[in-house]
């Protein structure tokens, strides 16, 4: 991303220095593949994963929560989204008949919503970029509320502390943080497992008694004060998605009612690094923003070309991370790299 910028305070006509935006995702990216890096300045994936198109959605929608929009807008809104861009042009679904999956996370982006709307949510804005050298700023990706505070809201399959401690050392949070010298709240929503095709999450699956009508429940008291998972024959499974008319407030309040809902929802303060810690983050993002300018620099105007992508070596050991494979490995597993990206239909120019 590029962007017009004069350090000092003359009038825009007598110059002006083009200067790079990196964000926490260019450090990631850029540390894990180059070539991937390059690609995606000029080109972009056709089809979202349906993992990423939801959190795309999702903050977006809790953006708009957070500055007074409507929740019935809101949620209307992020579910069209959604199933437009799951249909048009599609995702990128590894398994699992792709309507079905569309419908269980469109079904299930309405009910987090719904839930999240009942939350009190303080107001929060998108920060300003932070200068890093005269040629590259560093723009935060987390919110900033009225007192300063970073908030970042995100998703995990699972939550442990094994989760925590990736999160707490990603860019996301670490780069965000030191840059704008500011704590930060993370907001994690817990999401179940895809499995079979399907969302295994309160969020999108209950249970009903087959016996007794109307009996639904995502978990049932222990006689000892706690709660207890529920267990054999007579239970059967319930999609939120496959009911008559789906009703994400009726879905929320059993879940409420059942005491779901906070072992989904974590928020975790994280406060500042020591000066020490801090400005050491900031001269390493500051190294990782010269060899970004480098690379660029190297290519000359060559840099947003194919032909530049392809030149860099490939980081096999990117190609197939935990969560699915690269979405670009079809563009560098080819016979001829630098031959028409376009032709293949999975990628689209910027």
């Amino acid at each position: 991303m590029w962007l017009s910028y004069s350090p000092f305070p003359l009038p825009f006509d007598l110059y002006s220095i083009t200067v790079l935006a990196i964000t926490a995702s260019d450090l990631r990216t850029f540390q894990s593949c180059r070539r991937r890096w390059l690609l995606e300045r000029s080109w972009r994936v056709l089809r979202w994963r349906p993992a990423s198109l939801f959190r795309s959605c999702l903050r977006e929608g809790i953006f708009a929560l957070s500055n007074g929009t409507e929740p019935a807008t809101v949620i209307s809104n992020a579910r069209t989204r959604f199933l437009a861009e799951a249909a048009n042009p599609g995702m990128d679904v590894l398994t699992g008949d792709p309507w079905q999956v569309a419908q269980d996370w469109a079904g299930m982006l309405g009910v987090v919503l719904t839930s999240i709307s009942r939350l009190v949510l303080l107001t929060v804005s998108r920060p300003q970029s932070q200068p890093l050298s005269e040629g590259s700023s560093y723009l935060p990706l987390s919110w900033s509320d009225e007192s300063g505070t970073l908030h970042r809201w995100t998703t995990c399959d699972f939550w442990d502390d094994d989760t925590l401690v990736r999160e707490g050392h990603s860019w996301h949070t670490i780069a965000d943080m030191v840059m704008a010298d500011a704590p930060m709240m993370l907001h994690v929503i817990e999401i179940g497992q895809q499995r079979g095709g399907r969302r295994h999450s309160p969020w999108a699956r209950c249970w009903k008694h087959p016996v007794i009508a109307g009996m639904f429940r995502f978990q049932r008291p222990d006689g000892k004060g706690g709660w207890r998972k529920l267990s054999g024959d007579q239970w059967r499974t319930q999609w939120y998605v496959d009911q008559t008319r789906p009703d994400p407030e009726a879905w929320c309040d059993l879940m409420d009612a059942d005491h779901v809902t906070p072992s989904l929802l974590h928020h975790i303060a994280i406060r500042q690094p020591s000066h020490r810690a801090a400005e050491r983050t900031r001269d390493e993002i500051r190294r990782v923003a010269k060899d970004v300018a480098d690379l660029v620099g190297r290519h000359g105007e060559r840099a947003g070309s194919l032909e530049a992508a392809m030149a860099e070596p490939m980081a096999r050991a990117a190609c197939d991370p935990v969560g699915g494979p690269c979405p670009w490995q079809a563009a560098c597993y080819r016979e001829q790299p630098d031959a028409d990206l376009g032709a293949l239909g999975l990628y689209r120019i910027r």
